[in-house]
């Protein structure tokens, strides 16, 4: 049987991984660790409701999302979705080294790519791979978090299971990517740009400064490239520095930074579980699918 450990053991050295477990109803985050080994991950005791994890860059205070490693929700299209998601045997030819089933119909493909070693590359191969799949753009994403295995879908009532495993599995450059596609270490574009700022006071600054800090956190920002920002541009931070010194500034701004990190992943559980409270159709089980070959549980 193929077991969270196992799942977790075949993710590229070195691997750290964050995990967060939210309510079944997505209202309430229960838990959001860092793991720095797959062994921890294993053992951990996590609550009940929808747990989540993805592959961290190790090595770093505050832990990026790993390069090379992605992840393709090959999952049910909404109704009206001008998509269709690749059979069994096609997901397999495109070589992924996990196979995760979510639910009955559902699945993620994890994929390794030694080569996409940069943000754009990574974005590139990744969205390359979710189109030839039919997968679910919205999963499209550097950072995305895929179901952990060997927990319970609070929802739909069932396992998280992996089917299939091979860790010294990869992949190479897909056809298809952009010309002239930057690989290996290159100057990377900024990762917290600039927001318009109206100039009437209607507009709660808040809000303005929530927007560019989680706009920084999905592109792979840290917290000190943000904060510093955020003391660079925000009217709110330079008031709180003049009226309360540079103390209650930077406490302002690590607030709107974690409010940042809260608000995405929210957004990123919805977007992983938003097909979750249809209506299950009819579909095939693709645990029985596999039941003729030796990787499955």
């Amino acid at each position: 049987m193929l077991t969270r450990r196992h799942f977790l053991s075949a993710f590229p050295p070195p691997a750290c991984f964050g995990v967060t477990v939210v309510s079944a109803n997505k209202k309430q985050v229960h838990l959001e660790s860092v793991c720095t080994t797959a062994g921890d991950l294993a053992q951990k005791d996590l609550p009940a409701g929808h747990a989540f994890f993805r592959p961290l860059a190790s090595g770093s205070r505050q832990p990026e999302p790993a390069l090379g490693v992605f992840m393709v929700d090959i999952d049910r299209p909404e109704p009206g979705k001008n998509r269709t998601p690749a059979p069994l045997h096609v997901v397999m030819e495109n070589m992924p080294f996990a196979l995760v089933q979510t639910s009955p119909g559902n699945m993620q493909a994890w994929f390794h790519c030694p080569e996409a070693d940069t943000p754009d590359a990574l974005h590139a191969v990744r969205g390359v791979i979710t189109k030839r799949l039919g997968g679910d753009p919205g999963s499209c994403k550097r950072g995305q978090f895929g179901r952990l295995p060997g927990t319970a879908h609070p929802i739909r009532d069932c396992p998280v299971l992996v089917l299939m495993l091979a860790p010294n599995l990869y992949i190479g450059l897909p056809q298809g990517l952009p010309q002239g596609l930057a690989l290996g270490p290159a100057s990377p574009a900024p990762l917290v740009t600039p927001v318009k700022r109206r100039a009437d006071s209607a507009q709660d600054r808040s809000v303005v400064d929530l927007r560019l800090a989680m706009a920084g956190v999905a592109r792979g920002a840290t917290h000190a490239e943000i904060i510093r920002v955020l003391l660079a541009q925000s009217p709110k931070a330079k008031e709180r520095m003049s009226s309360a010194g540079d103390v209650a500034a930077r406490a302002y701004a690590e607030s709107i930074v974690q409010s940042a990190e809260r608000s995405l992943v929210r957004r990123e559980h919805r977007a992983i579980c938003g097909a979750l409270s249809r209506p299950q159709r009819a579909s095939c089980n693709l645990r029985s699918a596999l039941s003729s070959t030796e990787s499955i549980v």
